[in-house]
């Protein structure tokens, strides 16, 4: 039997074989095509994530990075570049962030929150939320994320995807809005309070003084008396100090250099400060004058040094007290005291108390000067209550600048006096 082809077995032999030809050159223009799109979409989905604020991110099950944006690399991590992070995890930036200041543990603390949440939603499977904050580059930031598993075609988990916004400015927000509506309720609760408090204590105090009167000079009553009698002046002084803070006690105001005002004032709290505690100055040889109290101002700089000192302790440090002109500008960076204050003039009297204490801790700036707010103890805390009610009763404001282990500086904003020519 003959094994050679017919022409016509050959010339479809030949037919089979263009068609090969022909379907393989079709599915290799079809994967050219597929790979043009993929890298299109690539290079589209690329330039969308990197060009969005939100951070995005994907990982694998061991919690090292596969994906992430721009803004993952800048906010979060300090990566120089998208391609850093990959293969790595939250805890290998957040050690290397915190071994540029390994004088300071609170520098960066996001890495162990990332990663409890990671491990959250792979344990439920499902697509989760979370409110995740901490320092980052030692600045406080909150985070609104929202976390999904990475499923393969197959149904299996790889890994999870994410994202989070920056809402740190609209938490600062809603907390000045909370504090508003709690300082409004406090002012007409205190004011009643002290005012009827104020009325009962001249009762008391005028009671014990006539009882005084009556018992002889060598009876031991007298300094249970007495004692009582001073206990009454001493919660007078408190319900003073609220009603000052409220705006209630009004004094006689008069022209004073703050500059000058310091000077003068200074040898009493160096005599009384912890030996390794020093205090420097930094006064402007210009002129400073605002309308004031002299006893008020002196019991506010009283109350700012007494809170630096006792935010140093025992420690080695500094206070530092300065005086300058501040612009409006300038003021507005700030944390300001009470919260719904602005500037309304273009310059301001600046009184500052800096130290090297330990530090505030950001969710507690816009309370500190709640009446008895204290982080110490019960009892403590009209000091800065007292404070901003004396200047907020000059038109003034408060500023606050504050970091965790390194210190903080309370800025006393007064309008600049001007003479009323009419005066003259």
């Amino acid at each position: 039997m003959s094994n050679r082809l017919t022409y016509e077995e050959l010339e479809q032999k030949i037919k089979d074989l263009e068609q090969i030809v022909s379907d393989s050159k079709i599915e290799e223009a079809r994967l050219k095509e597929s790979e043009i799109t993929y890298r299109n979409i690539s290079r589209m989905l690329r330039l969308m994530c990197d060009n969005m604020p939100t951070m995005i991110w994907a990982k694998d099950l061991q919690k090292r990075y596969i994906f992430v944006n721009k803004a993952v690399c800048s906010d979060l991590l300090s990566a120089v570049d998208t391609d850093e992070p990959i293969g790595k995890t939250d805890i290998f930036f957040a050690q290397r962030e915190r071994s540029r200041y390994p004088d300071n543990p609170k520098w960066h603390t996001f890495g162990e929150i990332c990663r409890d949440t990671d491990q959250i939603t792979m344990d439920a499977g499902k697509p989760m939320q979370f409110d995740e904050y901490g320092n980052v580059q030692g600045k406080f930031m909150f985070l609104d994320v929202h976390k999904a598993p990475f499923i393969d075609e197959n149904g299996v988990m790889i890994g999870t995807v994410g994202s989070a916004q920056n809402i740190t400015e609209y938490k600062e927000a809603e907390s000045q809005i909370r504090q508003l509506q709690k300082n409004e309720s406090l002012g007409y609760m205190a004011a009643g309070i002290a005012h009827l408090f104020n009325n009962y204590l001249y009762i008391v105090s005028g009671n014990l003084e006539l009882a005084l009167e009556s018992i002889p000079e060598d009876s031991v009553l007298r300094y249970n008396i007495v004692e009582a009698i001073n206990g009454t002046y001493r919660c007078a002084d408190v319900s003073g100090a609220m009603l000052t803070y409220l705006g209630h006690n009004f004094t006689k105001s008069q022209p004073i250099d703050i500059s000058e005002f310091c000077k003068t004032s200074l040898s009493n709290f160096r005599d009384s400060m912890y030996s390794d505690i020093a205090i420097e100055t930094n006064l402007t040889d210009d002129e400073l004058i605002v309308n004031a109290n002299a006893g008020q101002m002196k019991e506010v700089l009283t109350n700012l040094i007494n809170n630096a000192y006792e935010s140093i302790g025992q420690n080695k440090g500094v206070i530092c007290l300065n005086t300058k002109i501040i612009s409006a500008s300038d003021i507005l960076k700030l944390h300001i005291l009470p919260v719904d204050s602005k500037p309304l003039l273009d310059r301001y009297a600046c009184l500052e108390v800096t130290d090297t204490g330990c530090g505030i801790p950001k969710k507690d700036i816009y309370e500190i000067a709640d009446p008895f707010f204290t982080t110490k103890f019960t009892g403590r805390g009209l000091g800065l209550a007292v404070v901003l009610g004396i200047v907020r009763s000059w038109g003034g404001m408060i500023g606050v600048n504050s970091e965790i282990g390194i210190g903080s500086s309370f800025m006393v904003f007064l309008p600049l006096y001007i003479e009323n020519p009419q005066s003259k």
